[in-house]
């Protein structure tokens, strides 16, 4: 078997939902919290912010800023993705407080037997020909919960828990638009917690890849308008962190292989560096055997018990759709390359999902005034 990495849920980017939660008296739903981020919430801020940089892992800030910057020497540990380290499983860790195996949002695309088809999770529509899956949001409707800024709500009505997004009522469209709502906000009077989501660099990481120029003027931008906003902030402890790292991958493709594709049920889901398999009942074994063959040492192949026995998803509650969307087998990336169906599907050049080092391991960065 091939070594390779895997999430640390007892210090990871759940653990800080799960230290915010505790803060203020909800329920952490018996996960870890993370020691450091809890002392520094003991002086109990009159502000608690969270801010999520998409994308902004560990060997991003090492390769893009020097050892004296601002995020760098603030950085206080490294924490863990979940699995898989991708911004539909992760984000969803961070403003829900559950591990993937509990809330069940897994990665970009998954397979719902309620249409029998593939579904992009956060657009709602059909990954064959882009058209709405239901009136409804599928995900939204199978696999709901609670956000955090709700559980903080009912447990601690005096706190006014908000999101700052490009699709939360406080809108941000840059860098500099999310640190000056920070600000604006954490100025009102009373108490606050804000979870602050920007789409960078993740974005232009896909794009350009991790050592591309734009990704390090954003990188450098993150920095400076964060450093800006922590010289006028008052009575607040806030946390930058990221959801996944990224690395720059090769591409492989299913249809070169002809004989794995004869053994689907349907097309692979999930994510491109964490592929879901719905095999023939009858090629089990063949597929296995076939794959490894195909791919050697550029995945690894497990069982859905496999994944499940080793707690890949964390610990926790079931979700009934689990097993639904794993299928039979996870091709999981620990190599540089991801894999698609077709040639003609859109190549990203930085990716995710898969279980290397760069993909798992984010910042903790703190920031107390």
């Amino acid at each position: 078997m091939i070594d390779f990495p895997v999430p640390d849920y007892n210090n990871s980017i759940l653990s800080v939902a799960s230290s915010v939660l505790h803060h203020y008296g909800a329920d952490n739903h018996g996960h870890p919290t993370q020691p450091i981020l809890d002392d520094a919430l003991k002086r109990n801020p009159r502000n608690v912010v969270v801010m999520l940089f998409d994308g902004m892992g560990v060997n991003l800030l090492e390769k893009h800023l020097p050892a004296d910057s601002f995020l760098r020497t603030h950085m206080r540990t490294e924490i863990s993705s979940v699995f898989p380290p991708t911004t539909v499983a992760a984000t969803t860790s961070i403003q829900s407080g559950l591990a993937p195996i509990e809330h069940g949002w897994l990665g970009w695309t998954l397979y719902f037997k309620e249409v029998d088809t593939t579904v992009s999770t956060f657009s709602n529509r059909l990954t064959s020909n882009g058209k709405k899956a239901a009136k409804q949001s599928l995900a939204e409707t199978c696999m709901h919960y609670e956000n955090v800024t709700d559980q903080i709500h009912h447990a601690c009505p005096d706190v006014k828990a908000d999101t700052i997004s490009m699709r939360s009522h406080y809108f941000n469209y840059s860098i500099g638009s999310s640190c000056r709502q920070v600000l604006r906000i954490t100025a009102k009077p009373g108490r606050h917690y804000l979870y602050c989501y920007w789409i960078n660099p993740d974005h232009l990481i896909h794009k350009y890849g991790i050592n591309s120029p734009q990704v390090h003027q954003t990188i450098v931008k993150i920095n400076d308008q964060v450093e800006k906003m922590y010289a006028k902030m008052e009575d607040t402890t806030a946390v930058i962190l990221a959801d996944h790292g990224l690395i720059d991958t090769k591409w492989v493709y299913l249809e070169d292989h002809p004989d794995l594709i004869e053994m689907l049920v349907r097309e692979p889901s999930i994510e491109t560096r964490a592929f879901s398999f719905f095999v023939r009942p009858e090629c089990l074994e063949q597929f296995k055997t076939a794959f490894a063959e195909a791919f050697q040492d550029k995945f690894v192949l497990l069982t859905k018990q496999e994944v499940l026995d080793r707690h890949l998803f964390g610990e926790g509650t079931e979700h009934p759709k689990i097993r639904e969307f794993v299928g039979d087998y996870l091709g999981i990336a620990v190599k540089d390359y991801s894999l698609a169906y077709h040639r003609k599907d859109h190549e990203l050049i930085g990716m995710h999902a898969g279980l290397t080092k760069e993909e798992l391991t984010v910042p903790l960065i703190l920031l107390e005034k």
